[in-house]
């Protein structure tokens, strides 16, 4: 029997188990659980040291985490609620920030200014949206 590689990705988001059925039909994934995430170290004050969470494990061959990501993000608003993905390797790392950097910045119109310099927000006027994305390591997943 040929052995495949395979990565997991675990997100916490509000009602998760929604989503259980949508991922698990994106070819690539090969399993999808729920259950408890237990991070590493303190990520933000309004949550608590287990969190609810979904853990995706998938061929990275077949699709990577930016469309794992994209998925969630259309899911549930970042902007709304606190969405936290989590890793196990630290070579995620890179690939996670930038999405979530992506993701804090889109659907905001550029503008240049007269000193050609680029900027991303150009309505000050605007109440502005505090993005609650965030990246940690796992430390444990229980699934329930």
């Amino acid at each position: 029997m040929i052995e495949i590689y395979t990565k997991k990705i675990f997100f916490h988001a509000r009602d998760l188990s929604e989503l259980h059925e949508i991922f698990l039909k994106i070819d690539g994934v090969l399993d999808v659980k729920i259950g408890k995430i237990e991070p590493i170290g303190d990520l933000h004050p309004d949550l608590t040291d287990s969190l609810d969470g979904i853990q995706i494990e998938f061929n990275p061959k077949k699709n990577d985490l930016s469309q794992l990501m994209d998925l969630l993000f259309s899911a549930r608003d970042p902007f709304e609620n606190p969405v936290g993905i989590f890793y196990e390797h630290g070579e995620d790392v890179p690939q996670i920030d930038l999405h979530l950097h992506f993701a804090a910045s889109r659907g905001r119109q550029l503008a240049v200014t007269d000193a050609n310099l680029t900027v991303n927000d150009t309505d000050l006027s605007a109440p502005r949206k505090c993005f609650k994305g965030f990246l940690g390591k796992i430390r444990n997943f229980s699934p329930s």
